[in-house]
């Protein structure tokens, strides 16, 4: 060979492989060798579950997922999710052996269906088919470009071709709901503008048993009847960030959802609405707010939370027919914004 080049060079055949060289590090290789990310508790979270790991290792139809540059981002938005729906699962019934031990110490998702709004690529709904194995994961998004050979390993994952604001979205939520033999969890990860809005809709218009929330960026209709309209213009008259004046916006909505849809008449078994808003800093990205809303049963409490009770509410008010409607008549400036409808007393509101 000439100047150590291999006479068969030139002749169209690739050059064979070096057995002993290591194959090119992806993305989820420079992850797990950074310290700082495994310092992250979602990270750490992800690594110490090793079938997971495993499978983002090894598993070809998840090769894509480990050469994604964002996959550390990924990954902490939806264990920051994990972290919130967990609250809202209820309890599930575990059979126990003669002695007194469990059979089952981790939940199995068993009668669960969770409904992924706007999911992309679905990382979360991968987390929560791994968390819990036997629930039903419907993975909604409207990008048909969008390729995800990893649900081939994951069957207990569909995937819906759908946009939220469609006229058949209300049927797949009704659908779940009435399927789902224990809980339907609706989830939404950063979604868009007036797409959160459209979330809570879906949650108070059904029976589902939680919505477990993280809005994105604000709407951009720049229409005075539009909700959220005037963020920015509130948010610069308190002098705070424009974000966090959305998510206080979502979250009022949710309670003026949440009042108008219970039920009046003094039901021994009424549900409640527990509503908070909650932020996760180990969630990597600008947007790291949760709104949690869920059903609960009286003897659920949560220091955390304003509860608001249908019946004492509304027999406070003097209701005998049914819930008033309550809500925001929109001005042509922020100023000029009106609450409408009689005022429903919260129990633990100072």
């Amino acid at each position: 060979a000439l100047f150590g080049v291999s006479p068969v060079m030139g002749n169209g055949a690739p050059p064979a492989p070096d057995p002993e060289r290591a194959p090119p590090w992806r993305a989820l290789e420079y992850m797990l060798a950074n310290e700082r990310a495994l310092a992250n508790p979602h990270i750490a979270d992800f690594v110490k579950d090793q079938q997971l790991l495993d499978r983002f290792r090894s598993d070809p139809n998840f090769n894509h997922w480990s050469k994604k540059c964002n996959i550390r981002k990924e990954i902490t938005e939806a264990y920051g999710a994990l972290w919130q729906i967990e609250r809202c699962v209820p309890p599930e019934q575990q059979q126990t052996s003669p002695g007194g031990d469990c059979d089952k110490p981790h939940d199995s998702g068993e009668g669960l269906i969770f409904v992924d709004f706007c999911a992309g690529r679905g990382m979360l709904s991968i987390v929560l088919a791994h968390n819990f194995p036997k629930a039903k994961v419907l993975m909604v998004d409207c990008d048909a470009k969008i390729k995800l050979p990893h649900l081939n390993s994951m069957p207990t994952i569909t995937h819906h071709l759908m946009d939220i604001n469609g006229p058949t979205m209300a049927a797949l939520v009704t659908k779940a709901v009435t399927d789902a033999k224990r809980a339907c969890i609706i989830v939404g990860v950063h979604l868009c503008g007036d797409l959160s809005r459209r979330a809570i809709d879906l949650f108070s218009q059904s029976n589902a048993r939680a919505l477990v929330l993280c809005p994105c960026c604000l709407p951009r209709r720049r229409r005075h009847d539009v909700f959220g309209f005037h963020t920015k213009d509130q948010a610069r008259g308190l002098k705070i960030e424009p974000h966090a004046m959305w998510c206080a916006a979502l979250l009022g909505l949710v309670w003026e959802r949440a009042s108008a849809s219970l039920l009046p008449e003094g039901m021994a078994d009424a549900p409640r609405f527990a509503v908070d808003m909650r932020r996760d800093d180990d969630v990597e990205g600008p947007y790291a707010t949760f709104l949690v809303a869920r059903r609960k049963q009286v003897d659920e409490g949560d220091e955390n939370e304003f509860v608001c009770q249908t019946v004492d509410a509304f027999q406070n008010l003097g209701v005998k027919d049914g819930p008033t409607k309550r809500g925001v008549v929109a001005g042509r400036k922020a100023s000029s914004w009106r609450v409408v409808g009689p005022k429903v007393t919260l129990e633990g509101a100072n």
